[in-house]
């Protein structure tokens, strides 16, 4: 009965010491530490810079530079913009004058342009005058179509090619009205008079 007992003791002395040695902490992870902020390194001024530039220094003794003021800044007109939704004309293009004639006789020798845009056209005619010398007459037009006939309302116009030779200006917003014919490229106006002017589409 000594042994048993001697065995017991032992074994409880053993557990005893067992539980009196300190334990290991289990291992954790560490917790992430922000990265402390870093001043950029010091730039050297005399030191080449990778594209082999070096940075300007203002000499000394000398004053600081103005300051940059902003261009001023203005409206822009943009008109041109409404003109997109205008509708082409179907006269629109550019005319070589090709006859002249006044209805009897043979046709008048003449030279004269038309432009025609979409809303406004100019013309400049040309021609031997009556009693000698030239015959001129230009106008600048706003015009629109009405059936077969031009109705314009004059800008700037004048011509000596009236029966008195002299010079006319023809006031401004004066309206006259032409019947007008179009056949492929060529285009006919009917002044009045018997006068025909027909031009052919060079453009």
């Amino acid at each position: 009965m000594v042994v048993p007992m001697r065995r017991a003791v032992s074994v409880a002395l053993l557990a005893f010491v067992a539980a009196s040695q300190p334990q290991d902490p289990q291992p954790q992870d560490p917790q992430p530490q922000d990265p402390q902020p870093q001043d950029p390194p010091a730039q050297n001024p005399d030191r080449p810079n990778p594209a082999g530039m070096q940075a300007p220094r203002a000499p000394e003794g000398a004053a600081p530079l103005p300051p940059i003021e902003d261009p001023p800044y203005s409206p822009v007109e943009r008109d041109d913009l409404l003109q997109r939704f205008t509708p082409p004309s179907p006269l629109e293009g550019h005319y070589e004058l090709r006859a002249f004639s006044r209805g009897t006789g043979a046709p008048i020798r003449a030279t004269g342009y038309l432009a025609v845009g979409r809303q406004h056209l100019s013309m400049h005619l040309m021609s031997p005058a009556a009693a000698g010398g030239t015959a001129l007459r230009a106008a600048y037009r706003r015009y629109r179509i009405n059936g077969d006939q031009l109705v314009m309302t004059t800008l700037v116009g004048f011509g000596n090619d009236r029966a008195d030779a002299g010079v006319e200006i023809e006031p401004a917003g004066a309206t006259r009205v032409l019947r007008f014919s179009r056949i492929g490229t060529r285009l006919r106006l009917f002044t009045g008079g018997g006068r025909v002017l027909e031009f052919e589409r060079i453009e």
